[in-house]
């Protein structure tokens, strides 16, 4: 039999027992989360990541250029420029080339008097003419002509019919044969021009009250001016571009896209881009670079001009003509452009050149001259004052504002009000940089920076050749109240670019 323990041990050994059982089912505590510490680490996560994103981007915009230029060299566009016009011949400098010329002339004739009185002329029947041969002793006389009858299909004119014509008529018949070589001489002239001229075609999208979306196509004419290497580059109307969604120019029989390059807001003008990438070889080699001449001068009056482009309203129209005044400022903003007018009727939506008999640009037909009376007739800004304009935007640069508009006063009005030389400023734009500068109307402008100013037009050929953000300083005689005295003073502007 087993002995029993005793109750003392007993109890001990239960509670060593239940002791062990309670730590074994004693429960283990989770560690509490300390939030704001996972909250810090997580902006701090979400912010490296934004600077590191940053930083990539940026260094991918910098040198992304660099890699692309690296691995797809460009051709270096050319700057263009359109050469410097020669001075007017003054009136006396033709009348002693005239009497030159005369001299030159008078002393030629008294040369060839001496010689025929030398006895210089040939002698007397030792011509081959005379004795019927030639000098290898040959006969020259035909052989329809030795027995006095016509070689077999000869056509002989008959000498009745010959004497039906009369001489009137015959006068008539050789003025029309003279007039229509005239023409068709002008419709040579007028093929060698079209050669630069191009068709652009412009296309607006639009959505109707439905939904349903419509395509607005408008037709202008483009005169190729140049190309820098890269790009050929046409002037244009900018009317029908303003809202286009693309712009296309016709190029033998291919349309090609174009971009618009730079407008200037004044005259209207634009001038787009074709990619000389995008053209054939045959294409390149077709191209026509417009001839640019001068409208500088007083021989352009009472000229023959041509209107080639579009003067009717319509591509491939040409109008004939002849200038009737030239000279007379446009008045246009910050600018002394001198307009053409001719006697040609067209179209009020009129586009395209004003040539003269070599085939030569003297002027870009404009729209915005035309009186009351005669609305209908063509009118161009001169090709001269246009030329800088043309090289500024064929460049891709921007066109200055001012806010100006002047003339140029004649020299005998500045003696007789005893006026300071210089541009005259007949008005100034509202919130222009010329009016937040101080300019008011009637200022003469004497001189920009260092440079003397003495007209208007010399003021505008130096704005355009300024840039947007440049400053100058302006030394302008303004009338004293009361005193009918100018005092000078100095304002300083700052040019900013055209405003739509």
């Amino acid at each position: 039999m087993q002995e029993k323990e005793p109750k003392g041990q007993q109890s001990d050994l239960d509670s060593e027992i239940s002791s062990e059982i309670n730590f074994i089912q004693e429960k283990i505590k989770e560690r509490p989360v300390n939030r704001k510490k996972l909250i810090r680490r997580t902006v701090i996560t979400v912010v490296m990541a934004m600077v590191f994103g940053l930083v990539a981007c940026v260094t991918f915009l910098l040198l992304e250029p660099v890699i692309n230029r690296m691995l797809y060299p460009e051709e270096e566009t050319e700057i263009v420029r359109f050469p410097e016009e020669e001075q007017e011949v003054n009136p006396e400098d033709m009348v002693a080339d005239e009497a030159e010329l005369q001299i030159i002339r008078e002393e030629g004739e008294g040369q060839e008097g001496n010689a025929a009185e030398q006895g210089d002329a040939p002698e007397q029947g030792n011509t081959a003419a005379e004795d019927g041969s030639a000098e290898d002793g040959t006969d020259n006389v035909p052989d329809g002509d030795r027995d006095g009858n016509p070689e077999e299909g000869e056509d002989v004119p008959d000498p009745e019919e010959a004497e039906e014509i009369s001489p009137e008529e015959a006068a008539k018949i050789a003025a029309l044969d003279n007039y229509q070589a005239l023409y068709n001489a002008l419709g040579d002239l007028r093929g060698e021009v079209e050669k630069s001229i191009v068709s652009v075609t412009s296309v607006t999208s639009d959505v109707n009250w439905i939904n349903d979306t419509l395509e607005n196509t408008g037709v202008t004419s483009g005169l190729i001016v140049a190309d820098n290497g890269r790009e050929l580059l046409i002037l244009v109307g900018y009317g029908e571009l303003k809202e286009a969604d693309s712009i296309s120019v016709l190029l033998g029989e291919e349309q090609k896209e174009a971009s618009l390059k730079e407008v200037d807001l004044t005259t209207g003008l634009a001038v787009i881009a074709v990619q000389l990438s995008e053209l054939s070889r045959e294409q390149r080699e077709e191209i026509t670079y417009a001839s640019l001449g001068s409208s500088l001068g007083r021989g352009l009056v009472g000229q023959p001009v041509m209107a080639v482009g579009a003067p009717m309203g319509g591509s491939g129209s040409v109008c004939y003509g002849m200038v009737t005044s030239q000279g007379t400022a446009l008045g246009l903003l910050d600018s002394n452009y001198k307009v053409l007018t001719t006697d040609i009727y067209g179209s009020r939506s009129a586009s395209g050149v004003l040539v003269n008999m070599r085939g030569e640009i003297v002027g870009i037909l404009y729209n915005g001259y035309e009186s009351s009376d005669m609305s209908n007739r063509l009118c161009a800004i001169g090709i001269s004052e246009l030329k800088r304009t043309i090289e500024k935007l064929s460049n891709g640069e921007k066109m200055v504002y001012l806010g100006t508009h002047g003339v140029d006063i004649n020299g005998t009005i500045y003696q007789e009000y005893q006026l300071p030389r210089g541009a005259y400023v007949t008005n100034i734009d509202m919130d222009s940089p010329a009016m937040q500068a101080g300019l008011q109307n009637g200022d003469i402008i004497i001189k920009v920076d260092d440079t003397d100013i003495l007209s208007y037009t010399e003021f505008a050929n130096l704005l355009i050749k300024s840039q947007v953000g440049q400053s100058l300083r302006l030394t302008v005689a303004r009338q004293s109240q009361g005193r009918g005295e100018y005092q000078e003073m100095n304002v300083t502007v700052t040019l900013q670019e055209q405003k739509p």
